[in-house]
Parts: structure tokens; C-alpha cells; sequence
């Protein structure tokens, strides 16, 4: 274990911790008893697996520990986040269209005449329309998803044909 990451997890599950953060949640979260979770964050000797560094994000939330977890490129979601790979194309559509109209019902809600800021767009209104962009269900965000499963299925078609020859 790097000196880096020994002060990561001391500073997150012993100089911070907390009720619900702490090495007795980490052990918990990793499913290891507290001594072998308490040796693999004090000993430099010790490299730490990987299901106490998910336990660290799960128990902490601490992205720093999420980042240890992500392979260069990758971005680790939760499943409600991601592209559901059994959804049929008519499904998929139908959430990015259902995405689509909800973006689009904010802006017409915030830019009438009985919005506060009438046909000027406030803070508070700005912030609403790029939830329903960038949101967990956003647009964008489904976007993205449905731009990354486009691309892992042609990169697996090219792969397969590559390998095939």
C-alpha cells in the first residue's frame, strides 16, 4: 500500500469518521473481520484488495476511493444509471422520448408568462432545466448511455470480426 493511500483511508476512517464511517462500518461494508481491515489500513506492507476499497466508497462516499476502483477511461455507475442491456430498442426510445418531453416541459413551464421570472429564465429555473438535462434520467445522461452501449456493441462487432479472420 502506497503512503498515499494508507493517509486516504486514515484520514476518511479514523481522523473523520463518524457514526456511520468508521473502520467498524468498513469491515462491515467488505465483509472482513475489523483486525484485517485495521492491519490492511495501517501496515505500508499490506496491498489493500479490492472489496475493502468498494467498502471505503460505499461506506464513505468519498470519491477519491471510487477513482481507485475505475479503470483508466471508465466511469463506475449505479445500475438505475446505466444502459439496461435488456431493454428493447422500441423501450429505449421510449425513455430517451420520455426524457426528450420532460426537458422540454420545464423550459416551456419557466420561460411563460407565470413563471417568476416571466419570459426571463431565474437561477432556481436554470438549475431545474439542467436537472431534467444532466439529471440521473436526463437527457444527456440517456444520451450518453445510449451513445456508450452504441459504442461497446460496435467495438464487440469489430472485435468478433477481427478475431474471426
Amino acid at each position: 500500500m502506497s503512503r498515499e493511500d494508507k493517509e486516504l483511508f486514515a484520514e476518511v476512517f479514523i481522523s473523520r469518521k463518524t457514526d456511520q464511517v468508521d473502520l467498524d462500518a468498513l469491515a462491515a461494508a467488505s465483509g472482513l473481520a475489523y483486525r484485517t481491515v485495521n492491519e490492511y489500513c495501517s501496515d505500508d506492507r499490506k496491498t489493500i484488495p479490492v472489496r475493502v476499497w468498494r467498502g471505503a466508497f460505499l461506506v464513505s462516499g468519498d470519491v477519491r476511493f471510487k477513482r481507485e476502483l475505475e479503470p483508466e477511461g471508465w466511469e463506475l455507475r449505479p445500475k438505475d444509471e446505466a444502459a439496461c442491456p435488456d431493454l428493447d430498442a422500441e423501450g429505449e426510445a421510449h425513455n430517451l422520448i420520455a426524457a426528450v418531453e420532460r426537458a422540454l416541459a420545464k423550459l416551456r413551464k419557466v420561460k411563460g408568462p407565470n413563471s417568476p421570472g416571466g419570459a426571463r429564465i431565474t437561477e432556481a429555473e436554470s438549475r431545474r432545466i439542467l436537472e431534467a438535462l444532466e439529471g440521473k434520467n436526463g437527457l444527456i445522461s440517456r444520451l450518453n448511455t445510449l451513445q456508450a452501449a452504441f459504442r461497446r456493441e460496435i467495438k464487440g462487432a469489430g472485435d468478433k470480426q477481427a478475431g474471426g479472420k
